[in-house]
This record gives structure tokens, sequence and C-alpha cells, in this order.
């Protein structure tokens, strides 16, 4: 019967070593598992947030063009509503008489008869005088305080 304990006491030892041997194996191989794991998804996660950077940055992008294509429409808009009113100032300009035109050169060429010009004190002394006036004539007096 000793025999049988000796060999059942060999067994178990060997199953023990065995038992030991595959923990000790398993245990790295887990180990190795559970870091590639972690590795793997760092890389994932890196390479997830590279491509929201790159969504992030496409939308920003066509976000900034539909941007620059409003802004460039309003321009254009606004550019043009300046056009039409220059063109419609340039159009009141020309249609405004000039004074020369409203009141006249010469004798009897107004737009009242003589006896209506004389009558407002209108004469041909005043008319010469006036003709000689110029904005430069204004300047040379001195600001009184007239308001």
């Amino acid at each position: 019967m000793e025999d049988l304990w000796k060999r059942a006491k060999s067994f178990a030892e060997e199953a023990g070593k065995k038992s030991q041997t595959i923990t000790q194996s398993s245990s790295a191989t887990f180990v190795n598992l559970v870091t590639e794991t972690a590795k793997k998804s760092k890389e994932l996660a890196l390479e997830a947030s590279k491509k929201a950077d790159q969504f992030n940055a496409a939308d920003f992008v066509a976000e900034t063009a539909k941007k620059s294509k409003e802004f460039a429409a309003e321009a254009s808009k606004k550019a043009d509503q300046f056009k039409v009113a220059a063109l419609k100032q340039a159009d009141q300009i020309q249609n405004i008489k000039s004074i020369a035109d409203i009141i006249g050169t010469g004798t009897g060429s107004g737009s009242g008869s003589e006896a209506e010009l004389l009558e407002f004190g209108v004469t041909d002394d005043l008319r010469e005088f006036a003709e000689g006036l110029t904005s430069a004539t204004f300047q040379a007096f001195p600001d009184q305080g007239i308001c």
C-alpha cells in the first residue's frame, strides 16, 4: 500500500506542478492579453480623436466657406445699392439748374420780367457786383459771431 501512496503522492505533486505551470502561463497570457487590449484601446481612442478633429476641422472649413459666401453676397448687394444711389444723385445733380441759369446773365434774360426784377431791387449794378463774388470773397471777412 505504501507503493500506492507513493504513486498517489507523486501523481499529486506532478498535478500540482502542472497546475502551477498552467496557472503561471495563463497568468502571463492574461497579463499579456490585458496589456495588448489596453494598447489597442489607446490606439483606437487616439484614432477616434484624430477622426473627430478631422470632422470638426471639416465642419469648421465648411462653415467658414458658407459665412464667406454670405458676406460676399451681402457686400455685393451693398455695393449695388451704393451704385444705384450714386447714379440717382448724379441724375439729380444734373437736373439742378445752375445759379446762373436761375438768375440769368444780362438784362431781360432772367426768369422774371425786368419790372419784377427792379421791384425786388435786382439792378444791373447788383448783377455786376454779384458776378464778381466767389467763395473766397467771404473767407476774408472776420467772424463776428453772427448766428
